[in-house]
């Protein structure tokens, strides 16, 4: 598992779209309508080549490991490095790209095998592909092989634990970590934004407020009652203040 439940954000992202259109049936009819989205017909759309090579060619998909399914990409993969579980992901697509993943790795012999010339050959011979290109990961740094593939202009990227996430010169000069301190919990560090903007940057990270925490402000300052009117639902249970109350909105 990736660790994200991919059907709701699709679903939603169709969901979004089908809204713009019901609005703009909307403008032009001044008539509304009622939607109707399934998660599940949502989540087929996840398999559409499976369900394409199924239909025209009544085989059914089976698993294929990291190969890619989707584009014509080989070698594609997560290569075991050296060291203890280190790896690293690479993807090679079009042929001037074998040249240079070649050219990077030094130019070994089995480079120079004709069953590796061009990319229809390379995707009709992954599994000896991968093989081989794991004989040269196995002795490589994660980093420095990323590091050597992508001064080349490949995509490769070393696969990292959590623990290197949080350590990663990347993440870590894009700010995505963010430290803040809360009340209770101590220093917490958080995930960041996932985007920057030149002219509009991301908001300041602050805590989760306590519970009660901005009784004052809501009543006070948003809904306008009086201190009277607020001491007298506290008092009568409808309103909680809890023990940091702060009409400052600390």
């Amino acid at each position: 598992r990736s660790g994200v439940d991919h059907i709701d954000p699709v679903t939603g992202t169709h969901m979004a779209g089908i809204l713009i259109g019901a609005l703009l049936h909307r403008d032009k009819t001044g008539e509304g309508q009622q939607i109707n989205v399934s998660m599940m017909e949502s989540a087929v759309n996840f398999v559409g080549p499976a369900i394409l090579d199924y239909t025209i060619n009544g085989r059914v998909l089976a698993p294929k490991g990291n190969q890619h399914l989707q584009e014509a990409t080989a070698p594609h993969g997560c290569y075991r490095c050296r060291g203890e579980d280190e790896w690293i992901t690479i993807a090679v697509g079009s042929d001037e790209e074998w040249k240079a993943f070649c050219g990077a790795i030094g130019n070994p012999s089995w480079s120079k095998d004709n069953r590796f010339d061009y990319l229809y050959s390379r995707l009709q011979h992954q599994d000896e592909l991968d093989k081989l290109v794991e004989d040269w990961t196995r002795e490589q740094d994660k980093y420095e092989a990323m590091h050597l593939l992508q001064k080349a202009g490949l995509a490769a990227g070393a696969v990292l634990s959590i623990a290197e996430l949080f350590s990663d010169p990347h993440l870590k000069q894009r700010g995505f970590w963010q430290t803040l301190e809360h009340p209770e919990a101590g220093t917490m560090t958080l995930v960041g934004t996932r985007y920057q903007m030149s002219d509009t940057p991301a908001p300041a990270f602050r805590p989760a407020p306590l519970f009660g925490q901005h009784t004052d402000y809501v009543f006070k300052e948003l809904l306008g009652m009086s201190d009277e009117e607020v001491a007298t639902a506290i008092q009568e249970g409808v309103v909680y203040a809890g023990e940091v109350a702060d009409p400052k909105r600390s």
